[in-house]
């Protein structure tokens, strides 16, 4: 989820009957949380915060993101723990470089894997930091595990929409 979304991730998939699940993976407790289990906030796509959804059929869902305003404008940050972490990318690109999207967390992560199979666009598998490539890229809306060897900040790419 690149920024907060304008309505709840439910009705982004256009209602409760459309999937069977909804989770993301809690560092603090080191399991997986459902939907049922998760904050108003990441509800409604807690930014950077990468989520798992079993559909029960395909389904168009186009994201339409909250508007702040200016003054509240901040790209955002997503607090990443040792050990295991699922993400999710947050530019103003719809595809860009792995490296540029773990830029602040460098010298704290070992591996990054693009969980195939779920959805996720890019084609790579898995890194160590030392092996990505210029070619390794990121889209929004997937969602990738982040193996952190010391607790560490990530940097946002994107600024949230300005209210008009």
């Amino acid at each position: 989820m690149p920024v907060k979304l304008s309505k709840s991730l439910v009705d982004l998939l256009g209602g409760a009957d459309k999937f069977e699940a909804i989770y993301y993976f809690d560092t603090a407790s080191n399991s997986y949380k459902l939907y049922s289990q998760m904050t108003p906030d990441q509800q409604y796509g807690q930014p950077m915060l990468g989520y798992m959804v079993k559909m029960k059929q395909a389904v168009m869902a186009q994201a339409d993101y909250l508007r702040v305003p200016a003054t509240q404008a901040v790209p955002p940050t997503l607090a990443l723990k040792q050990g295991w972490n699922l993400i999710g990318p947050s530019a103003s690109e719809d595809a860009y470089n792995l490296s540029d999207m773990l830029a602040s967390v460098y010298g704290k992560y070992s591996s990054v894997i693009n969980p195939q199979g779920l959805g996720n666009q890019v084609t790579w598998q898995a890194r160590t930091q030392t092996g990505i490539g210029n070619t390794d890229t990121v889209s929004n809306g997937d969602a990738y595990w982040v193996y952190m060897t010391a607790d560490g900040t990530l940097a946002g790419l994107l600024t949230p929409p300005v209210q008009q």
